[in-house]
């Protein structure tokens, strides 16, 4: 456990928008939560739009107090809070998609 733990602080650490919430013990994948920065380029664009990474599941997107499950033609707004399914390489491509500078 502790070791997850030190896990999960260190990706903390790593991304300016992504908390993970759970590291599943087999394998390379965690369930995170992507804050969308309010600069993003990528804000106010479908989910069609992105190109995400293929080994990333978007689960839900949550705004206030409303869940959205996410498709093609969901617009992705600024502020809200994405959860969902990545691994190491994934995490980073979403923090850069949603994060306030989409070519770092």
């Amino acid at each position: 456990q502790a070791d997850i733990i030190g896990h999960m602080i260190a990706d903390e650490m790593n991304y300016r928008s992504i908390m993970t919430l759970m590291r599943l013990s087999k394998g390379d994948y965690s369930i995170v939560r992507v804050r969308v920065d309010y600069h993003s380029p990528n804000a106010n664009k479908t989910i069609a739009q992105l190109q995400l990474p293929a080994q990333a599941v978007l689960i839900a997107i949550y705004e206030e107090d409303s869940l959205i499950i996410p498709h093609g033609e969901t617009m992705i707004r600024p502020g809200q809070s994405i959860l969902a399914f990545a691994n190491e390489e994934a995490m980073k491509e979403l923090n850069r998609i949603f994060g306030s500078d989409a070519s770092a």
